[in-house]
């Protein structure tokens, strides 16, 4: 409710403005006195902070799409979202989808069932094609397999054996029309073309580029405890035309940095290599691809074209994804020192500021629609967000 709101429903209430400013009420001349500053000042803060935490005038709609706390969950720029769900006492998962504009009981995609050698085990990746078309799901409890599927015809479409699934990267290109995959076993970046989104995995990369070399030239310490020990591949992205594609390189230790690399595509020749303090939780570029959004330790920064700097974004945020045509990004950060939760928001990167926010907590994926008008983001425990930007008023 807004504040101006519960102003004027209380405006009857009120005295009149004569009697206000005498410090009178009707048929006496009794003193009224005046609260204290401080007590004023907290209690500002804490309505300020109760504005905040229930997420006035914002255009983020919340549903609720599954129960249960899932390993891992995705959404697509279709408006679907795809989880692995159990099938009971059997110990085997099956993959389902569920429509964020649909009632309707989730679809089961027909995936070969596949037995849990660990039930604790993480599921290490689910990805939508730039449409929603395809789906590719990665995990490391079904036998190292990477299973692709139709989820518009609900078919399974193959099955690939790879190595090390855990600590792999994956993405496609803005347009489809490449793939690109990186696997912690042998340190390898590559890039294969697509036919109609559809990767083709089984043909010869298009490019590939092995990250040993550039890890092995950052420099080290005096002490071994400063070596750099490569322990597989974070989030990865395109430039929106398809001719770089960025992929953050993971090290061992509770407190190790990650590294931020960026290739040409085809020839994969290494455009960046720098140290990121903070491990890599969101790459995303502009949609002019002039700038490379990344997030770390909990803040958004921005490398522009051609610099070899990062320059630290007026908020914080752990999952940043930017507009297709526009120069915004939705963001979500689990940290807000004015809230009690934290927040789903839209940010202007021309000038920093927040024009749109709602409270949300546990979100694990945002993507924009494929027509561009709408935001989804989902968590773990089954709530999903819409953001329907033809509603704003803020002129964006």
């Amino acid at each position: 409710m807004r504040v101006d709101a519960i102003d004027n429903a209380n405006a009857d209430q009120r005295p009149p403005a004569s009697e206000a400013a005498s410090g009178a009420t009707s048929g006496t001349t009794a003193m009224v006195s005046r609260r204290p500053q401080p007590l004023a000042i907290r209690t500002a803060a804490l309505v300020r902070r109760g504005i905040r935490d229930i997420g006035r005038e914002s255009n983020w709609v919340e549903k609720r799409v599954f129960f249960g706390r899932r390993a891992c969950a995705a959404v697509s720029p279709s408006g679907k979202v795809s989880v692995f769900l159990s099938t009971g006492n059997s110990g085997a998962l099956r993959l389902a989808i569920y429509d964020l504009d649909s009632q309707i009981p989730p679809d089961s995609l027909p995936a070969p069932e596949a037995k849990r050698d660990n039930p604790n085990g993480p599921v290490s990746s689910l990805a939508w094609s730039p449409t929603g078309r395809i789906l590719l799901a990665a995990s490391n409890i079904t036998a190292n397999q990477l299973q692709i599927f139709d989820a518009a015809t609900k078919t399974h479409l193959d099955t690939f054996h790879v190595p090390d699934l855990p600590n792999a990267a994956f993405a496609w290109s803005p347009g489809g029309n490449s793939f690109g995959a990186a696997f912690a076993a042998d340190r390898t970046l590559r890039v294969w073309n697509c036919d109609a989104e559809l990767p083709a995995l089984a043909a010869i990369p298009i490019g590939s580029l092995d990250v040993t070399a550039s890890l092995t030239a950052v420099a080290i310490g005096d002490s071994a405890d400063d070596e750099v020990v490569f322990a597989g591949f974070g989030p990865m992205a395109f430039n929106p035309n398809g001719t770089q594609v960025a992929l953050a390189l993971k090290c061992v230790g509770d407190w190790a940095d990650d590294f931020l690399l960026v290739a040409a595509v085809p020839g994969m020749r290494r455009d960046l290599f720098v140290p990121v303090h903070g491990s890599i939780t969101a790459l995303s570029w502009s949609s002019d691809g002039g700038t490379l959004v990344y997030c770390a330790g909990g803040r958004a920064f921005a490398v522009p074209e051609g610099s070899l700097e990062a320059c630290a974004l007026p908020f914080t945020a752990e999952l940043a994804c930017c507009h297709p045509t526009k120069p915004l990004c939705a963001c979500y950060s689990s940290w807000l020192k004015s809230a009690s939760k934290g927040r789903l928001f839209i940010a202007d990167l021309r000038e920093g500021r927040i024009l749109d926010e709602y409270s949300a907590e546990g979100v694990v994926d945002i993507c924009w629609s494929y027509d561009t008008r709408q935001a989804y983001a989902v968590t773990r425990d089954g709530l999903a967000y819409v953001f329907d930007r033809t509603l704003s008023s803020a002129g964006f």
